[in-house]
């Protein structure tokens, strides 16, 4: 069984995270790309706490199922052999984990940040880890004309897409009380900061992802099967004052992504959003 929704919790250590590839294969990257390669399985509904605010990444028994696959998957070439993801924010943190973990797997990987020499880096370890082909895009997503191009360039080269992964998003400043020296820009509550870095931040957090899905999607839908993977945040869940953009940003987004794992239930897309408890990129 699948979810829509996943609350993922990773380690804050910085060498813990750079292992956290594996958590990422075995809780949330086989079982959905399972569904990627095989659309006969049926989605789950998301279950909900009585707040409506927290949800469980799959059912014990999948998770289970996806441990006793992997071997098996393995030795076949993996599930996404022959499969082309797209992943946002790649060039580190959960964004290189989930490449790693979809390139054991057998993806051939499109990999998009604004820093090019760290995709290129990312992209030597994914072939080293299975896949056979990986094509590097830099790209500024708080540009939505640089996000159109992408996607108008993804779509003349390889066609539709089977996964699409949206993961990147800046914090931008925040807001502290007291010292304004901590921060020159202040911060993200209604009485300081730039709005135009909050402009940024909704820009790249949310605009970008909505962007991607619509240019992107309607030939996953034509081909009648795909995967979306929505990297929200626990901000989206439960907001702070400190990081009130930051959070609006990934409330919006969470609105957008679960609305849309609703339009395409009856299509063959599936759209999950993650929800990430904390986490330390190195």
């Amino acid at each position: 069984m699948l979810t829509s929704s996943i609350s993922l919790h990773l380690p804050k250590c910085p060498l813990a995270y750079s292992r956290c590839h594996s958590v990422l294969r075995t809780r949330l990257a086989l079982p959905l790309l399972q569904s990627a390669s095989s659309q006969s399985r049926n989605t789950s509904q998301s279950r909900s706490s009585s707040h409506g605010c927290r949800v469980r990444a799959m059912t014990t028994q999948s998770t289970e199922d996806a441990s006793k696959a992997t071997a098996t998957e393995m030795k076949q070439g993996g599930v996404l052999t022959g499969k082309w993801a797209v992943i946002t924010g790649a060039s580190r943190g959960i964004g290189q984990a989930i490449a790693e973990a979809m390139a054991e797997e057998g993806a051939d990987l499109i990999l998009l940040a604004q820093r090019g020499g760290a995709l290129e880096e990312v992209a030597e370890i994914c072939k080293q880890k299975g896949s056979k082909k990986v094509d590097v895009m830099p790209v500024d997503l708080s540009d939505m004309s640089q996000v159109d191009k992408f996607a108008e360039d993804v779509l003349k080269k390889y066609g539709a897409v089977d996964v699409l992964v949206n993961n990147a998003a800046i914090l931008g400043p925040i807001s502290y009380e007291g010292d304004a020296t901590k921060n020159p820009n202040m911060g993200q509550g209604p009485i300081d900061g730039d709005p135009d870095e909050w402009d940024k931040v909704l820009r790249v957090n949310m605009m970008a992802p909505m962007r991607l899905m619509r240019r992107l999607t309607p030939a996953m839908v034509e081909k009648g099967e795909g995967v979306v993977i929505n990297i929200d945040s626990s901000a989206g869940l439960s907001p702070k004052p400190g990081n009130a953009v930051y959070s609006a940003s990934k409330w919006g987004f969470r609105g957008w992504s679960k609305g849309c794992t609703m339009f395409f239930k009856d299509k063959g897309i599936k759209v999950v959003t993650v929800y990430p408890l904390r986490h330390t990129p190195p």
